[in-house]
């Protein structure tokens, strides 16, 4: 029982397509309200330019808890 609730706590893997080109501390900042975990997005998908993540290519980012991408953009 606990190994389950320990489960459902941890990150889930997701995509997110950004519509337009985007500084990663944006993309950021939607997904997680925190700019600061744009090196997160940017290492995990090998970003090339941080300051103009292609837009309409999906990149890949953890969301904790099991909480829906939709959920975190509203």
């Amino acid at each position: 029982m606990q190994l389950q609730a320990a489960a459902q706590d941890l990150p889930t893997i997701t995509t997110y397509t950004p519509p337009a080109s985007l500084p990663a501390l944006l993309i950021a900042f939607w997904i997680y309200g925190d700019p600061t975990r744009d090196l997160e997005i940017v290492g995990r998908n090998r970003v090339d330019d941080p300051n103009a993540v292609a837009g309409g290519q999906p990149l890949e980012v953890l969301l904790g808890g099991g909480q829906p991408l939709e959920v975190l953009l509203g």
